[in-house]
């Protein structure tokens, strides 16, 4: 929720609580109309009866929703007021002016997510033209924004989605199109830590790796309970008397021919849907997932 969003959204507050106030007004109105009607008879007296408590049921039921209206209303402030009052107790620690420009940025950037101003993970575009800032101040944010808030498991869940989503149209190589540098920066260290070095062909946002650097990443991502994955997986179709890194292999190799149409009429435009029940370990969506990919040659 970018700032002009605030301003519709309390906007569109105020005016639905003017709207219901009016309904609610007029119904009132109605209601000392039927009372002033004088010289009935008994029948229309019981009419009349009727008529002002039908009024009054809706008159309650637009009051319950003006007290919720009002009730969100305070509650929209009250998140605003308390992040503004968080930012300004963390701007006097340890005294009024101590905090460098550098830190007060980073902490005021933090505040802005939490405020929904800018997304948690948000694509450096995003921060350019939503604060105006340069490419390089809006990589340093997010980066140290990440860098303060994200947990091994953070990483680990953003990492798994990442991954599940490979770029497949660049030859003997896979891509992966990350906006957060943070996760670059850990995805280069995991990659490392399985013996793969990260060639110069990594750029700022677009990383790419060997497809043995991509499966040995991918493998070491995968839940507890593998061999479940590996025996859906045969139960698909894939070869038995193989190991799960060269069943995972031979699919990455199928989805890139698939991706690029090489299989047939067999193209497809989400990998992910292939992947991602196995890097989460969903057992019965791999096998329904699998059911008949193997069928055309490799």
């Amino acid at each position: 929720m970018d700032i002009e969003e605030i301003k519709s959204r309390y906007a569109e507050l105020c005016e639905d609580e003017v709207l219901i106030e009016k309904q609610k007004n007029k119904l009132v109105k109605e209601i000392k109309e039927i009372i002033k009607t004088e010289n009935i008879s008994s029948k229309e007296d019981e009419e009349k009866n009727e008529g002002i408590l039908k009024l009054k049921e809706k008159i309650i039921e637009i009051h319950d929703v003006l007290t919720n209206l009002e009730k969100e209303k305070e509650e929209f402030f009250e998140q605003q007021s308390t992040e503004v009052k968080e930012l300004l107790k963390e701007y006097i620690k340890p005294a009024y002016g101590a905090m460098s420009k550098r830190d007060f940025d980073i902490i005021l950037f933090m505040k802005l997510q939490e405020l929904e101003v800018i997304a948690k993970t948000p694509e450096i575009y995003d921060v350019v033209s939503s604060l105006k800032v340069t490419r390089a101040k809006a990589r340093n944010l997010i980066y140290e924004s990440k860098l303060r808030t994200s947990t091994e498991n953070d990483l680990e869940n953003e990492l798994k989605e990442l991954v599940s989503s490979p770029i497949l149209k660049d030859g003997d190589k896979v891509s992966l199109e990350i906006g957060n540098p943070y996760l670059a920066d850990y995805l280069r260290s995991k990659l490392r830590s399985l013996n793969h070095i990260t060639d110069g062909s990594f750029s700022n946002e677009l990383l790419k790796m060997t497809v043995d650097a991509y499966i040995d990443l991918f493998i070491s991502l995968l839940p507890d309970g593998r061999e479940d994955i590996e025996k859906a997986l045969i139960r698909s179709g894939a070869k038995k008397d193989t190991s799960l890194k060269s069943i995972v292999k031979s699919i990455v190799e199928k989805l890139a021919k698939k991706a690029l149409g090489d299989i047939g009429d067999a193209v497809i435009d989400n990998v992910s849907d292939y992947l991602k029940p196995i890097i989460e370990g969903q057992i019965t969506n791999i096998t329904n997932r699998f059911r008949g990919f193997w069928d055309t040659t490799n």
